[in-house]
């Protein structure tokens, strides 16, 4: 099966020392990689979950 990848979006906000997308990418995989090892698999990805979820509600802790 042949799927297409969603195309990234142009950002008119692109930071003005020149990382992107790609890059921000690579920074959460990193963190999310060390918040790993530090609290463990399934933690870490209830804790990522948790700040992706107050985020699209406007949450702030």
């Amino acid at each position: 099966m042949n799927r297409s990848l969603p195309q990234p979006v142009e950002s008119r906000e692109t930071p003005a020392d020149g990382y992107g997308a790609g890059f921000i990418e690579y920074r959460i995989r990193t963190e999310f990689r060390d918040l790993c090892r530090l609290i463990g698999k399934e933690a870490a990805r209830q804790e990522i979950a948790h700040i992706v979820n107050d985020e699209f509600e406007g949450k702030r802790q």
